[in-house]
């Protein structure tokens, strides 16, 4: 079953009753509900649809902490090699009626034709998938013949999956379940944890802004550290500039976490210095117009926000403006 857990394994944070965060003063170990308890001999607990890198982290995650698991792939391949990534079970698809829940992680394009796909095999059990741009409605056609559904989107970055596997740990997982299903959501917080993730529980939202908001912060950080790391070998050939990168974002990463994004930017635009801007974006127009075209659209935001922190004359912003704009 799943093991007791305790301050130690949740830095800082604990789901509380609802599956939200909530800080924590104690240290004595909490346990939590398990699913390894409806595995039987002869079908596995929990399938995946799907098994990519989301699936195969999960999976590996559920199958340590001693849920069975099994894989359906639309190619025999892929649920070998999920198979052999994770201890868990190659299934057919008709397996699917057996199992107690059902996690579809395939890709989000496909989600409602698999979920149509799957609407006759969905007779019971709680079925759900873990994209971040879709809520409930895509999953609609498996409630017709009675089944449950749910989502559960684990918020890190999963590039592959022996990463993903190691990303999960105590990252959050967020939750969502029709309104009033207590069951099912005490299922997927169960599921959650056990795959070290800290369940936090929604209702309602922009699903599709929500998700852009993830990607920026996960792909988008990722390219903007390509784009520096370019940058730093270049200004400074023969040397290992890596460290250089990585110790700005890591310090402004932690600025924004302790003070907010408005009261942690730093630079040269909430100093109005709009000649250097001038100079930079000179610069990077001549040597690499994309991103030169990144910068300008960053410093466009930071001078928003410089304007709403009050900081610099309305002239210095129209100037900065201009400048950003190629217009001074």
């Amino acid at each position: 079953g799943l093991p007791v857990l305790g301050a130690q394994d949740w830095p800082g944070k604990l789901p509380n009753e609802t599956g939200c965060l909530r800080c924590i003063r104690h240290t004595e170990p909490i346990q939590y509900p398990s699913i390894s308890s409806m595995s039987s001999p002869t079908t596995p607990t929990l399938a995946i649809v799907g098994p990519g890198r989301v699936g195969r982290a999960l999976g590996r995650r559920w199958m340590e902490a001693g849920v069975g698991v099994g894989f359906v792939g639309r190619s025999g391949s892929s649920a070998v090699d999920a198979a052999d990534f994770t201890g868990g079970r190659i299934l057919a698809r008709e397996d699917l009626a057996g199992a107690r829940v059902v996690v579809l992680t395939v890709q989000d394009d496909g989600l409602r034709r698999v979920a149509e796909e799957l609407a006759g095999i969905a007779k019971s059990g709680v079925w759900l998938h873990c994209s971040g741009a879709h809520d409930l409605a895509v999953l609609e056609p498996l409630t017709r013949s009675g089944a449950s559904i749910g989502s559960l989107h684990p918020v890190c970055p999963v590039p592959e999956a022996h990463i993903g596997y190691r990303n999960l740990d105590g990252s959050p997982g967020v939750i969502q379940v029709r309104t009033g299903d207590a069951e099912t959501a005490e299922v997927l917080r169960s599921l959650a944890l056990s795959a070290g993730l800290i369940p936090v529980v929604v209702e309602g939202g922009d699903r599709l802004l929500y998700h852009t908001a993830c990607v920026l912060a996960a792909s988008g950080l990722t390219a903007l550290v390509a784009v520096v790391d370019e940058l730093l070998k270049q200004a400074m050939p023969g040397h290992s500039a890596d460290e250089l990168g990585s110790a700005l974002l890591g310090g402004a990463l932690t600025l924004c976490r302790e003070h907010g994004a408005l009261a942690a930017l730093s630079g040269p635009v909430p100093r109005g210095d709009t000649e250097l801007v001038r100079r930079q974006m000179a610069a990077l127009d001549g040597l690499d117009p994309e991103a030169a075209e990144i910068f300008r659209a960053l410093m466009r935001r930071a001078t928003t926000m410089v304007e709403r922190r009050g900081t610099l004359s309305d002239e210095v912003l129209v100037e900065m403006r201009g400048v950003l704009e190629g217009h001074a």
